[in-house]
């Protein structure tokens, strides 16, 4: 895949959650990034993201989010005209204590030993899809899409003094 000139290698296929036997959804497809969001906290060592999230690769993709979920929203809105059963879930994942209420968790609940993931998911649940993973076709997204290296990413963080951060990409 290229985005803006930039070959993506290593990307990981799609997570797929099975349910039980007897939903009718059969399977899960979910989209998970590691999120920017308003009001995040800055980290004791003044970064915004554990060191471990280099463990997903060199290369960040950093999406506009509005831009982004309206394609998402058109294309499930398209799908559910065409026929297609299907329901999506979007949000930011809720950490919750390991031991807590385990048969409780749901696509946007996750283990709080994944915290420093900060994660954002989108969960679709086709009704009776018996295929492998589910193609979502939202079009291009060079145009609301900046390919970075972590490390120039991580270097390029700075608070603002009103304690805001600029993500500079200059």
């Amino acid at each position: 895949m290229r985005i803006n000139g930039t070959k993506l290698n290593n990307i990981v296929g799609p997570i797929v959650v099975y349910n039980g036997p007897d939903d009718v959804y059969q399977t899960t497809h979910l989209f998970c990034v590691t999120s920017i969001y308003s009001g995040m906290e800055i980290r004791e060592d003044g970064k915004i993201f554990d060191p471990r999230v280099s463990g997903f690769g060199d290369t960040m993709l950093i999406i506009k989010p509005a831009p982004f979920m309206a394609r998402v929203e058109k294309a499930v809105e398209k799908l559910k005209q065409q026929g297609t059963d299907i329901e999506l879930f979007k949000g930011l994942v809720e950490y919750v204590p390991a031991g807590e209420n385990q048969h409780q968790m749901s696509v946007l609940r996750k283990a709080d030993i994944y915290a420093w993931q900060e994660e954002f998911r989108l969960a679709l649940r086709v009704r009776n899809w018996h295929g492998s993973a589910f193609l979502l076709e939202i079009g291009s997204i060079a145009d609301i899409s900046h390919v970075v290296p972590i490390k120039k990413f991580i270097n390029k963080v700075e608070e603002l003094s009103d304690g805001q951060v600029c993500l500079n990409f200059s």
